[in-house]
């Protein structure tokens, strides 16, 4: 992200906040602060909690990277989602042999967002032209040039790397035309959701993710009866194409380059519109 907004020379540190901006140096309060979370969704509510708490952003770009999910929408590495709905799939009760939903509140993101600043901004966009990062060797069957994708998320606690897992398989088949999987937009989502607490303020949500591997949500139909997926020989082919940590090792950079430079784009189109709360703050605090 520090790169996609003019550099990390030019994008630094709000003093000792560990918040950047590209306006960390100059008077008055930044228009873009970026803030980073670690992995899963706990760690990531606390992280949009505080920046929520801290600035008052109007729009919260979650933007990182995620595994698609084979065989949806022409998904491919090197791509971009752009969320229209979050599935949590860890919230569940196990009882009397049953395996239910559970949930809780939390956003969902900005439809308004998505149809009004991320497809217009897209809708021309070469993504790998803007894209400041070389895109990997690439196999011969792969779907290039990358392309952007709008459709659901689910959001996990669990890196789905395995393909004959159960937790993996279960999550593609319930929620059966998501597009990806992360492990960070629903905790954002729901200190999106806690700190719209006054009548004043109305943070609004958009999930931008870049495909660094492919998910497979089953097992290949093309492993002999018998192998062993994580072998060697017998089923070891298997192993090779569908073992997607190696995946994101080669295409993190590239994903995570990409994701960025649609949501540098998208945030540069937000920051051009009229600021609809100059009025209000012309006139000072209407509580006082």
């Amino acid at each position: 992200m520090r790169a996609a907004l003019g550099g990390v020379e030019q994008v630094l540190e709000i003093g000792d906040s560990s918040y950047y901006s590209p306006a960390a140096g100059g008077d008055g309060d930044p228009d873009i602060v970026l803030a980073q979370a670690d992995r899963s969704n706990v760690p990531a509510m606390g992280a949009g909690r505080d920046l929520l708490e801290d600035f008052r952003p109007e729009v919260v770009l979650v933007c990182g990277i995620a595994g698609g999910i084979a065989g949806r929408d022409g998904i491919d590495v090197g791509h971009v989602v752009i969320a229209d709905y979050l599935h949590y799939v860890e919230f569940r009760k196990l009882s009397a042999g049953a395996d239910l939903p559970r949930h809780y509140a939390y956003d969902q993101p900005s439809a308004g967002v998505v149809a009004r600043h991320c497809r217009p901004h897209c809708r021309d966009l070469d993504l790998d032209a803007v894209t400041l990062s070389e895109a990997p060797e690439r196999d011969g069957d792969q779907d290039w040039p990358p392309a952007i994708h709008y459709g659901p998320i689910i959001s996990s606690e669990k890196l789905l790397g395995d393909p004959s897992h159960p937790a993996q398989k279960d999550a593609a088949a319930r929620f059966d035309n998501a597009l990806a999987v992360d492990m960070e937009s629903v905790g954002v989502a729901r200190a999106v959701h806690e700190e719209r607490n006054d009548v004043t303020y109305n943070p609004r949500l958009t999930v931008i993710r870049g495909i660094s591997d492919i998910v497979h949500p089953e097992l290949s139909p093309e492993i002999p009866e018998g192998g062993d997926p994580q072998l060697e020989g017998e089923g070891g082919e298997y192993l090779e194409e569908q073992n997607n940590q190696n995946q994101r090792t080669h295409w993190r950079p590239y994903a995570a380059a990409a994701a960025a430079a649609v949501a540098c784009g998208v945030g540069e189109r937000l920051l051009r519109q009229p600021d609809p709360r100059a009025d209000v703050r012309d006139l000072g605090d209407p509580y006082n």
